[in-house]
């Protein structure tokens, strides 16, 4: 009897924009990974409890709870600590990327961003984090 098929690794996608949400999913979805998408903070902290995210990636700017509050709030819970959170945002500023590596984000991308270069960034993330 043969096991069941490995199952794909699961993205959480926070993004408030619905156009870059879909360009982003569908490069996922198009490398093998399973998206959930939200589109506010407190939405994703209400996601990111249910676990079993292989990452996040998390827009900077949100309407509710931006993306370093949501990344310093998974941080805080030794539940999440270990899943690699890809922060993007249009701010490309020393500070700002000081401020995401503060806040516990792994990678910080800069939009806009191509499509491999996300791809990349999660999947190296991802095995760094697997150790």
């Amino acid at each position: 009897m043969l096991g069941s098929p490995p199952t794909a690794p699961r993205i959480l996608l926070v993004e408030d924009d619905e156009h870059n949400a879909e360009i982003a999913r569908v490069a996922l979805v198009n490398a093998g990974f399973v998206v959930t998408w939200v589109d506010a903070g407190e939405a994703a902290l209400a996601c990111a409890r249910e676990g079993g995210w292989a990452a996040i990636v998390l827009d900077m700017h949100l309407p509710d709870l931006d993306g370093l509050g949501v990344s310093r709030a998974l941080r805080a819970d030794a539940t999440h600590s270990d899943v690699p959170i890809l922060g993007v945002s249009a701010l490309a500023s020393t500070a700002d990327r000081a401020a995401a590596s503060a806040a516990g984000i792994d990678v910080y991308l800069t939009k806009p961003y191509r499509r491999q270069e996300l791809l990349d960034a999660l999947t190296e993330a991802i095995a760094r984090r697997r150790g």
